[in-house]
């Protein structure tokens, strides 16, 4: 094995070697410095261009508003875009008011909708609608989602509290920014019962009576009228000198003493009121005031009598239609004299769900002299077998359901109607023999048919034609009267027959409807020689 052997340098080189060290060791500490330097200043670098993009966003968002601004609806007058804001819900108060929708219930929380969501456009809308009184004046209430529990459940009223802490804060907001312009309420599920048993729920209540006098509309849904002196007509009592709808729907009929010992005035001051809707029940123990500007008068569930009627009735000498529902008569056919209520503009008259009493006690007690439109339907089997009514004398439109008792009935029915212009059937069966009677002159005078001034059949429900024989009679019916006839009237020709339901009602034959077009065709220009 060789023997190691090392390098001995000398003396003076490793002082050299010392000296390169301690010039590395300054050279390192410099490369450090400077690279802390360095990112110093890429931190300094980064914060600046941080700053640098919040900028660029800021002249961007600046840039984007002006250039909002320059946009026409940017440049609208306030007080312009406030006017489009109630134009937006304009349609939707119409329907709700005059009833135009299908669901006019729906068209009230469409209002509702569209004030928040304007509101949440920008900082100028937002100042717009709430300097618009008129958008937050369409207030919508649910009662029924105050409460999601069982009403026997221990927690039903801390649900209610819950409930009404929930939309108290939204009734309050409308009432304020609503300002002093007229209010628009319905209230659906609405619960008398619990305005004793829960003071914030009564407290509620009473915030919207207590805006009775900017009343333009009040609609109201309940599944009871209350009892004694939770009567739902007690708390309409306060003065409603704006009021021109008042609507109570009550689902259900009336079972039990539910009305109050004493008669109390309801709606005292209703000057502008144009359409009342209640129920039936509340004629008997409510006192009316006058309503001079009352057009549209609608009850439904409940008994009335015929002098409860024509005390709200004089009252309303404007009235021009009448509508009841699921109403029974409580007057007895055998109840003496009476004086005769005439109500000279009463244009309109509905019967649902009615009896025969009704048009036999008030046919021979009230005088309709300006009477167009009688819609009757679902009626018993013995309505017609009524006497005749002066009612009947001057209706030109009539809608009526056939129901069978005997034969030739819609036969009887039209002869009671001598100055019928247009006859909708909307559901029921015809038979052979209804049209028998129609094709021919009046017994005694060949110059007039029976309901001379028939020109238009509207077959518009299910109508079933019971038996084969009932096509040819229309069909004979509609050449007699659609062909020229000698002193007769052009208006007393038949003009049209529409179908409506052809395809549901299979027993109707589908050649029919055009067999009737081809006739009338041909007809149309004879009567024009």
């Amino acid at each position: 094995m060789e023997p190691a052997h090392y390098l001995v340098l000398p003396f003076s080189n490793w002082a050299l070697h010392e000296t390169f060290i301690r010039s590395a060791e300054v050279s390192r500490k410099l490369v450090v410095d400077r690279i802390t330097a360095t990112r110093s200043a890429l931190v300094a670098m980064e914060k600046s261009h941080q700053q640098l993009v919040a900028q660029l966003a800021a002249i961007n968002a600046d840039i984007e508003t002006w250039r909002r601004r320059l946009l026409p609806v940017g440049r609208l007058p306030r007080d312009i875009l406030s006017y489009i804001f109630e134009l937006s819900i304009a349609d939707e108060t119409s329907a709700f008011l005059e009833e135009k929708s299908d669901d006019p219930i729906a068209s009230l929380v469409g209002c509702r909708s569209q004030a928040f969501s304007v509101a949440a456009v920008s900082k100028t809308w937002r100042e717009t609608a709430l300097a618009t009184p008129r958008l937050w004046s369409k207030v919508h209430l649910d009662f029924s989602r105050l409460a999601t529990k069982n009403i026997d459940s221990p927690d039903l009223f801390s649900a209610l509290s819950l409930g009404v802490e929930r939309w108290t804060p939204y009734l309050a907001l409308t009432l304020e920014r609503s300002k002093a312009t007229l209010l628009d309420f319905d209230l659906l599920h609405f619960g008398s019962e619990l305005l004793s048993r829960h003071s914030e729920y009564r407290s509620a209540f009473m915030s919207v009576l207590s805006q009775a006098h900017r009343w333009r509309s009040f609609s109201l849904s309940t599944s009871s009228l209350g009892e004694e002196d939770e009567y739902i007509a007690l708390y309409f009592q306060r003065q409603t000198p704006l009021l021109e709808l008042f609507r109570i729907t009550h689902a259900g009929y009336i079972t039990g003493p539910l009305r109050p010992s004493l008669t109390m005035r309801f709606l005292p001051c209703i000057p502008l009121l144009r359409t009342l809707d209640i129920p039936a029940d509340l004629l008997e123990c409510v006192a009316f005031a006058a309503a001079p500007a009352l057009r549209h008068l609608r009850l439904h569930c409940g008994v009335v009598s015929i002098a409860a009627l024509c005390d709200i009735l004089r009252g309303s000498p404007e009235l021009e239609a009448l509508s009841i529902r699921d109403v029974t008569n409580a007057d007895t056919l055998s109840s003496g004299e009476h004086e005769l209520c005439e109500f000279p503009k009463l244009t309109s008259i509905e019967i649902h769900d009615g009896t025969s009493e009704i048009l036999e006690s008030w046919g021979s007690r009230i005088s309709c002299p300006s009477l167009r439109s009688l819609l009757l339907d679902e009626h018993c089997e013995d309505l017609w077998a009524a006497p005749t009514s002066s009612l009947f004398t001057t209706v030109a439109h009539l809608s009526v359901a056939v129901i069978r008792s005997y034969r030739g009935t819609l036969s009887a029915v039209l002869c009671r109607f001598p100055q019928l212009e247009t006859l909708e059937l909307l559901e029921g069966s015809v038979e052979p023999g209804d049209f028998t009677a129609l094709n021919k002159p009046q017994t005694g005078d060949p110059s007039r048919w029976l309901c001379p001034r028939l020109c238009s059949i509207v077959f518009s429900g299910l109508v079933v034609f019971a038996g084969r024989g009932v096509a040819e009679d229309l069909l004979d019916f509609v050449q007699a009267r659609a062909a020229p006839v000698e002193n007769l009237a052009v208006e007393a020709r038949l003009q049209s027959v529409t179908f409506a339901n052809v395809v549901t009602a299979s027993r109707v034959p589908l050649w029919l409807p055009d067999a009737i077009a081809d006739v009338l065709a041909i007809a149309k220009p004879a009567c024009m020689l």
